[in-house]
């Protein structure tokens, strides 16, 4: 049997990936470091804010939650002062940081509880453990099994996301996006697989951000799902009777005035200036408090044209995958909370969606609108560390990505090159 020689465009396609390869692995290390180094201060997890004062990274507030929920000062689980004396116990300082006073979903409180029993560093280290296994099994699962890429295709992407700006961001924070960012993964899955009960309780766990659950909430309604809505309804009720049982009732019934309050008050550390949503901009032209309102309408006058577009969704699995990918734009872009770091989400749409990690093979898209939903798509890492937290790019692309889906699944080419490219990764 003669074996076949490679040629030399196989050799140098081969030293390319494994050039390509080599610098995204040396990249998430090197960034990695950066992130790990404030841990070996002797005030972790402080930094100085924008206004010359002291904050502190929001693993810290999740974890004087999960402190607050484990004591007997958990029916105070709000109060501003209660949560100072923790705070500054827990961060070993004696002043006053920048927003010490947190509103956490009631539930989700109770949730990490069993991370107080943990020094905080550990817990730290076991919830970036927890997000990157997580997350990058749910990856693997919908390219492998789903959308059907090769092994170094699947390691690229993965890669990518993990080296993004906003995953870092995450990441340096301790923020819960990538655990939002698996909810909604597993809520693909079992959408994807007509596993309803599975469906119904990763969304249920999804409303640790609320914000973003509303839109996908009245998907279910129209794809007609009722045995995921009533699993969705049951697991928040069960969560919400174990928070009113457990932090007290009057925490559950005042939490919608906690966070309305907290979102409208200056020196909360939320910054709705800087948010990468409608309400970033909107923040800068008028009140604050009237910026959130509208932003907070606008997700409610967005249901019914996400209704309408899951209602014409039926049993196609492309339209699924796109439906959904819109979906997750639509809810960072309208949503009245969304900061730079929770545009990782659009990581979702990215797998779904991305009939190919190559520039070059993207760029032989015949679709124009395809075309430009890629390259924005495989930009967005690159863009999130040249432009930083720089809202106002975020927003941009994120429209620019809602405009050209909507246009690609409106003309005659949707499916034609995804189809033909997907073969090539």
């Amino acid at each position: 049997m003669i074996e076949s020689v490679p040629t030399k465009a196989q050799k140098y396609r081969k030293l390319m990936r494994f050039g390509v390869m080599t610098y995204l692995v040396a990249w998430i290390i090197s960034t990695s470091t950066l992130i790990a180094a404030p841990l070996f201060t002797p005030t972790p997890f402080t930094f100085p804010n924008l206004i010359g004062g002291t904050g502190f990274t929001d693993f810290a507030r999740y974890y004087v939650s999960a402190t607050l929920a484990a004591s007997e000062d958990r029916t105070n689980i709000y109060d501003k002062a209660t949560q100072l004396k923790v705070i500054q116990r827990v961060l070993n300082i004696d002043v006053e940081p920048e927003g010490a006073d947190n509103a956490y979903v009631p539930y989700v409180c109770v949730l990490i509880a069993p991370m107080s029993g943990m020094p905080i560093i550990a817990a730290y280290c076991l919830w970036i453990a927890l997000s990157v296994i997580g997350g990058a099994l749910c990856m693997r699962l919908i390219l492998k099994n789903d959308r059907r890429f090769d092994n170094w295709s699947t390691i690229v992407a993965i890669l990518a996301v993990f080296g993004s700006f906003n995953s870092m961001n995450v990441f340096r924070t301790g923020q819960t996006t990538w655990f939002m960012f698996i909810f909604f993964a597993l809520f693909y899955w079992a959408l994807r697989n007509k596993n309803d009960l599975g469906a119904g309780l990763s969304l249920a766990l999804a409303t640790a951000k609320p914000q973003y659950c509303l839109l996908f909430f009245a998907g279910l309604l129209a794809t007609k799902r009722w045995k995921a809505f009533i699993t969705f309804c049951l697991a928040v009720g069960l969560m919400l009777i174990c928070a009113g049982t457990y932090l007290g009732w009057h925490n559950v019934f005042n939490y919608p005035s906690v966070i309305s309050r907290l979102e409208v008050t200056a020196g909360t550390s939320f910054y709705p200036e800087r948010m990468a949503n409608i309400r970033g901009i909107l923040t800068n032209l008028m009140p604050v408090k009237l910026a959130y309102q509208i932003s907070f309408w606008l997700v409610f006058l967005a249901m019914p044209f996400v209704y309408k577009l899951w209602s014409g969704m039926k049993d196609d699995p492309e339209k699924l995958r796109w439906i959904f990918s819109l979906t997750v734009l639509l809810s960072v872009t309208f949503g009245p909370h969304v900061n730079p770091y929770d545009c990782l989400l659009v990581a979702l749409p990215a797998i779904l969606t991305l009939p190919s990690v190559s520039p070059i093979e993207v760029w032989k898209l015949k679709s124009k609108p395809l075309k430009v939903w890629s390259c924005i798509l495989i930009a967005y890492p690159a863009v999130g560390w040249c432009t930083g937290s720089l809202n106002f790019v975020f927003i941009a692309m994120n429209v620019a990505l809602i405009i050209s889906g909507f246009m690609y699944m409106r003309s005659p080419e949707f499916g034609a090159d995804e189809s033909e490219t997907s073969h090539q990764t």
